[in-house]
């Protein structure tokens, strides 16, 4: 806010300033024609300045465009990366996903089967138990039939 009411008090002194060497060209009693000279070398000095005041901030938009160009293709390029990485996102999410399925319905399976399985080995350990308590029954009457046949040999 200050420096805009310095900026304001400076115009005004400036445009004050222009205005008294206009009203001194008249007032010295030089003649006419000087101060018709005078005025045009002062138009034309303000009008060289002017031109080159308007060249240079011709410049400065040229290199502006030109830096906004840029910017606007490196936005361009970036949003394109931006997209393929989203994709590329998208595309290894789904594919993990199945696989972490896979895994999880792998998982269920193999307990499902070691569960089957562990229930068929205690059916065939009790089986073999059986078994074997039969031939050690089995066993224990062939050697007392045999100690028996041996002593009625004798």
């Amino acid at each position: 806010m200050e420096t805009e009411l310095k900026l304001l008090k400076e115009r005004e002194v400036d445009q004050k300033n222009k205005a008294s060497g206009y009203e001194t060209l008249l007032a010295d009693g030089i003649p006419l024609n000087e101060h018709f000279l005078a005025l045009k070398n002062k138009y034309n000095n303000e009008e060289d300045s002017v031109k080159k005041t308007v060249e240079s901030m011709k410049e400065e938009n040229k290199r502006e465009l030109k830096t906004n160009t840029q910017l606007s293709q490196k936005i361009g390029v970036q949003c394109n990366d931006k997209i393929k990485r989203q994709n590329d996102y998208i595309h290894a999410k789904k594919r993990y996903e199945i696989e972490i399925a896979d895994q999880e319905l792998r998982i269920y399976n193999n307990t499902h089967i070691k569960d089957i399985l562990e229930k068929e080995k205690e059916v065939l350990t009790r089986k073999v138990h059986d078994i074997k308590m039969v031939n050690a029954v089995d066993d224990r009457e062939i050697k007392q039939a045999k100690t028996f046949n041996k002593k009625d040999d004798i």
